[in-house]
């Protein structure tokens, strides 16, 4: 598509002839630097054709010289003003420079003048989608695609626009097409592993990555993509695959994005601020970038510098709600200021989405709690909550529904979990139990202990145990199907696998402490396929723990967290669990209380050392000492314990239902 109809005119000039069917042969048979030569020897012989000038931008399209292409086609379109071809061709080549606005004029111009064009009518779908006009891109595909029903491109290029206005099982169909016309069409399938995303169907999405991968192994888009979403379960082959990616295009700011991410995970934090340092000096005025490259610094303690690039970004979109976050947790208000003011003109636009908007009053929440004014502050936390979010998983079940699940599958499978016939290996800390309880700060302080490195929240445990149960002809959704039918082989190979990849990914460790939240419903098979794992739950008073989830800004994930009655019901079926593993796991689970911990860390520390058969090391503490509570970094008991007591007036659909909790008095 896209040639010139034009025939050559009956002309006794040989030379013109000659080199025009020379540059033709040559392009077909894709040797592009040859066939630029020979066309514009065609063009010094007869430079009144159009053909050549129209010819000689398709060769120069394809070297990816869009500028000297879009010459070429307007020296074409000047020897035939109405071409619907030429126009079209010209319009594409302004599209690819980002000349949105000539290019739909030109493409329109190519439909007045030919309606059956249906590469006019594609290149103007683009034109739409890059506009975020995904309605009329859709019409004008499907308009194309009624003219040329055979074209893979027109039909992967209407899939997107179908997947961008949500008409997912339209996008399939037509994907389904494109890959039965050309089976290895790379477009398609990066449109696949797309569709996937949206549909928050992780597995497929990996697949249509690696099926890209089969097809062209430095496909940077693909091994970014598998890079992001191996971030949680498995970041250190995150960590190959987006080097891979930045090798290939070191000048992509989302892939230094992906990498600072990967990094920060990793708990590489230097590594992590150079990263989004990168990104930032590519793209210094995305404010999404520079909120990275902020909150990157004050993990760094590089406050000053963490503030000025939070209100820089603030600067470039006054209504991205979490650099307004971001900064407010990062200082402290002693009263409002222009920091609090930019807050509140954001609230005041009617153009904030809904996660912007959450995040915004989460923001004012912390500022006002700074200040001391708990009813202002809970206010917004409870305006922040009321925001609808948008929920990832399309699936329909809750939280509390999930945790049921557990319960009534494991209950009474005492012989199951502790049943030795996994992996010998002691190399994990598994420390589980709710957002909020401690598990950061056990985390940091077993991590002094020389012998201990700290692995963050990877989840490759519940990776591996998925893939073995769906072997076994098990469920992995919704979990926990198929668990209790795992044979000694599975168990045995579940726990092989992991501790295959934990030491490959942590070689001098002696010990490496997991948090991974969702580690809460593996814990009887973690047990089960790790019998000397060291197990540790974290704990708090269901009072603050509810509350601090509730002040807390998730995104995506723990909806529960964003209604008190909700809230509270999810916190006792937690509870269950909790209680579950502790009568089902008996000794080889330790408990540790927030409060405890906090009051008495060099006591609880020495516990918890013990437990994991570590010896202490005086810089364990290091954690919790007096310069550690000066800096921040350690929390002063009477600011963390009993904040409940801040909001209690608001918090009675809270207490109605968890003072059924067996904790709920319990001394704080």
């Amino acid at each position: 598509m896209g040639r010139s109809s034009k025939k050559v005119p009956n002309k006794t000039d040989h030379d013109f002839i000659f080199f025009f069917n020379r540059a033709t042969e040559l392009y077909q048979q894709g040797r592009l630097a040859q066939a630029e030569a020979a066309y514009r020897k065609s063009i010094v012989a007869n430079p009144g054709f159009p053909g050549s000038h129209n010819d000689l931008g398709n060769v120069l399209k394809d070297r990816g010289l869009w500028s000297e292409a879009e010459q070429c086609y307007r020296k074409a379109l000047s020897l035939v003003p109405d071409n619907s071809m030429v126009l079209s061709n010209l319009g594409n080549a302004l599209f690819q420079q980002g000349k949105l606005d000539e290019a739909e004029h030109l493409l329109q111009q190519a439909i007045d003048a030919d309606a059956a064009n249906p590469l006019a009518l594609n290149n103007l779908g683009n034109v739409y989608v890059a506009l975020e006009r995904h309605e009329d891109a859709v019409q004008s595909f499907q308009r194309a695609l009624e003219l040329a029903p055979g074209v893979a491109e027109i039909h992967n290029n209407l899939a997107r626009a179908l997947i961008e206005v949500e008409h997912y099982e339209q996008a399939r169909n037509h994907l389904d097409e494109v890959i039965r016309i050309e089976p290895s069409n790379e477009t398609a399938w990066l449109s696949v592993a797309e569709l996937a995303h949206r549909l928050d169907d992780s597995r497929e999405e990996i697949e249509a990555y690696q099926r890209v991968l089969d097809i062209s192994e430095n496909n940077d888009v693909a091994l970014a993509g598998l890079a992001d979403l191996f971030g949680t379960g498995d970041p250190f082959e995150a960590k190959q695959l987006i080097l891979r990616a930045v090798k290939l295009v070191p000048d992509n700011a989302r892939y230094y994005v992906i990498l600072g991410n990967i990094l920060d995970r990793l708990q590489q934090w230097d590594e992590a601020e150079q990263a989004f340092c990168k990104a930032a000096e590519l793209k210094p005025e995305d404010p999404e970038i520079l909120a990275d490259y902020g909150f990157t610094q004050g993990r760094n303690r590089k406050t000053q510098a963490a503030v000025d690039t939070l209100r820089k970004a603030i600067s470039l979109n006054p209504t991205s709600g979490v650099p307004h976050l971001q900064l407010a947790e990062l200082k402290t208000f002693n009263a409002p200021d222009e920091d609090v003011e930019a807050m509140k003109k954001a609230l005041r636009s009617s153009t904030v989405p809904n996660e912007e908007l959450a995040a915004i009053y989460f923001a004012l929440g912390k500022v006002y709690e700074d200040l001391n004014d708990y009813d202002q502050a809970f206010s917004f936390f409870d305006q922040a909550n009321k925001v609808p979010r948008l929920r990832a998983n399309t699936r329909e079940i809750s939280e509390h529904d999930l945790f049921s699940g557990f319960i009534n599958a494991f209950s009474g499978e005492r012989e199951f979990f502790n049943q030795s016939n996994g992996s010998p290996d002691k190399l994990p800390i598994i420390i589980a139990g709710l957002s909020r309880s401690g598990k950061s700060l056990l985390e940091k302080m077993i991590a002094g202990n020389s012998s201990a490195a700290a692995a963050g929240e990877v989840d490759q445990f519940a990776w591996i145990a998925e893939q073995v149960i769906l072997e076994n002809g098990g469920q992995t959704y919704p979990y926990p199907k198929g668990i209790c039918d795992l044979d000694s082989a599975a168990i045995k190979r579940i726990g092989d696998e992991y501790m295959a990849r934990l030491r490959s990914d942590w070689p001098h460790a002696g010990r490496v402490i997991v948090t991974t939240p969702g580690n809460i419903r593996y814990l009887g098979l973690i047990h089960r396929c790790l019998p000397n794992a060291s197990i540790i739950l974290c704990m708090r008073n269901p009072r603050d723990v509810c509350v601090e989830n509730f002040k807390k800004f998730f995104g995506r994930g723990n909806y529960y967290s964003n209604d008190l009655k909700d809230l509270g019901e999810f916190y006792l079926i937690h509870e269950k669990l909790c209680d579950l593993w502790i009568d089902l796991l008996g000794d080889s689970i330790h408990v540790v209380r927030f409060e405890d911990l906090v009051r008495s860390p060099r006591e609880q520390l020495r516990s918890v050392l013990e437990f994991c058969d570590l010896p202490w090391e005086e810089s364990c503490a290091d954690v919790f000492s007096e310069t550690s509570i000066s800096k921040g970094t350690w929390p002063k008991p009477e600011v963390v314990i009993g904040i409940w007591k801040r909001y209690e007036k608001h918090l009675s659909p809270l207490f109605e239902v968890i003072q059924q909790s067996p904790r709920f008095d319990a001394r704080v």
